[in-house]
C-alpha cells in the first residue's frame, strides 16, 4: 500500500513528514539521517543512512571505518576511536 505525503515549506526548505507507524517500525526519530537516492525518472529510494565511526587499530595503527552499533561509536577490542 502506497502512502502519500504532501511537501510543506518550513523556513527555506521543503519538509516531508513520515507517518508514525513507519517511523516506529524503522526506528526513525528526530536526528535520524535519511538518504534519498535517485533511481530513474521520478523514482527514488529513501533509506536510513548508516552511521559510521573511524577507529585506529592499536597493533597496526591503521585507521578503519566501522558501522556504529545502535547509533553509538564503540571501538571493538584492539581498537580505539580515531
Amino acid at each position: 500500500m502506497a502512502l502519500k505525503r504532501k511537501a510543506r515549506t518550513v523556513g527555506e526548505s521543503l519538509t516531508v513528514t513520515i507517518p508514525s507507524q513507519i517511523a516506529e517500525f524503522y526506528n526513525i526519530h528526530e536526528g535520524t539521517l535519511l538518504e534519498w537516492q535517485p533511481m530513474q525518472n521520478d523514482v527514488f529510494k529513501i533509506r536510513k543512512h548508516a552511521k559510521t565511526c573511524r577507529v585506529r587499530n592499536k597493533g597496526t595503527n591503521k585507521i578503519e571505518t566501522i558501522l556504529a552499533k545502535d547509533g553509538k561509536c564503540i571501538a571493538p577490542k584492539g581498537f580505539e576511536l580515531a
